[in-house]
């Protein structure tokens, strides 16, 4: 029979390899020395080795250093690999992170209030299989604004044909704040009233201003609940996420644009009703909205009272997208940003579009984007590949860790193995 003492040893045996393999891996991609941590105490000097596959977790655990197997060599990536980061990141950084022409990855923020919606099952028995339907006009609610939402549920995959339902019970659900829980209570009708659009179509509706709602004064992480049964006894709980703004904390009073060191700025004059700091967005499209330009971001920290804010659209994507202005500049909206989540981040949205002056795209720099971060970063990608073409991978890597008796983990390095 095993020793009990030294079976509640062993899983020591496998934490301290696996931390040293986590040290091992945060080396590589930092270029850093790994930590020394302290581990579970032990009442002997123990020596692991980074071999978890001859670990046996029952085992006994020996006393005092052992033997160990061939230390595993650990390498960085190679000069290839290193390089293949470089020119994709040098491909990525034409463009600043705060403003990008549009792409695949990106053509998302030209919807950004839509909400994200999947069709689900409702019943999946053989021959009776629904789908149910849970929507919502928005994802993100300014103050005042209202958020409609809507349960519906078809036959056999065809919206055409829908089933009617009983929506059980309905409310806003908070998962944040002093009470999580159940908030306002809802009710979702088919009588063409209040948010729903035609009566007797078996498309359930709600309207919910939540600015109005005294459980909702601060603002939480909340979504929409609803239990519905349909179907001969299927009964389902259904969720929406959404965010909402509880006050007015920052309102566009009006904007203004102009040239600005090759890059189109657009100045925000804004009334702030709280001091923070507030996010903004906007998206940057042809004169008539057919073609979608570009995106900028800014954050800013800002006091109470009237001040200026510029989200700058990156000059370049003017004349990559080949278009001269005027400019429709829509979706320009924000947040203001609680760093220390003592609330859910509250949004804004300025309710019109803004159209620029009659630029010409050439009167926009088509220069790369340039700055100290940027060629800070390159060059110590660069000193990576060096370094792996040398053969200069970075500190050792420890192979080992030696637990004291007083429980304490050191590092162990092997010397290099002789050639």
């Amino acid at each position: 029979m095993r020793n009990p003492r030294s079976r509640r040893r062993a899983p020591l045996l496998v934490l301290g390899a696996v931390a040293l393999l986590g040290a091992a891996a945060l080396f590589l991609s930092s270029s850093q020395p790994p930590a020394t941590k302290n581990l579970a105490t032990a009442s002997t000097g123990i020596t692991m080795a980074l071999a978890l596959d001859e670990i046996d977790p029952l085992a006994a655990a020996p006393s005092g250093s052992v033997a160990r197997p061939p230390p595993i060599r650990l390498s960085g990536p190679s000069a290839e690999r290193l390089t293949q980061n470089l020119i994709a990141y040098q491909r990525a950084a034409i463009y600043p992170p705060w403003s990008r022409a549009f792409d695949p990855g990106t053509e998302y923020l030209l919807t950004w209030n839509k909400p994200a919606t999947v069709d689900l099952p409702m019943d999946e028995r053989p021959g009776q299989e629904t789908t149910y339907h849970f929507d919502a006009d928005r994802a993100h609610v300014a103050y005042g604004e209202a958020i409609t939402s809507w349960i519906e549920v078809w036959k056999n995959g065809d919206p055409n044909q829908r089933m009617p339902i009983v929506v059980e019970d309905a409310y806003v659900m908070a998962t944040t704040g002093p009470k999580p829980g159940r908030t306002v209570k809802l009710a979702y009708h088919d009588d063409g009233q209040d948010g729903d659009a035609v009566a007797g179509d078996l498309r359930y509706s709600n309207r919910l201003v939540p600015s109005k709602e005294p459980d909702l004064a601060q603002a939480l992480q909340v979504h929409l609940m609803a239990v519905v049964s349909c179907c001969d006894g299927i009964r389902r709980s259904f969720m929406r996420e959404f965010t909402y703004a509880p006050r007015k904390v920052l309102e566009i009073v009006g904007i203004s644009d102009s040239i600005r060191g090759g890059n189109l700025a657009l100045t925000l004059d804004v009334d702030v009703a709280e001091k923070g700091v507030y996010g903004f967005e906007a998206n940057v499209m042809s004169h008539d909205g057919s073609v979608a330009i570009g995106f900028a971001t800014a954050n800013q920290t800002l006091g109470t009272g009237r001040a200026k804010v510029d989200v700058i659209f990156f000059g370049r994507m003017f004349g990559e997208k080949g278009i001269d202005g005027p400019y429709l500049v829509r979706d320009i909206r924000g947040e203001r940003v609680f760093m220390d989540g003592e609330e859910h981040n509250i949004p804004f949205t300025y309710p019109s579009t803004y159209t620029t002056r009659a630029y010409r795209r050439a009167d926009f720099s088509s220069d790369e984007w340039n700055s100290p971060e940027k060629t800070d970063k390159i060059a110590r990608m660069k000193k990576l590949i060096a370094d792996a073409n040398a053969g200069r991978t970075g500190p050792p890597v420890p192979s080992h860790i030696h637990i004291d008796e007083n429980g304490v983990a050191r590092p162990v390095n092997d010397p290099p193995a002789a050639e």
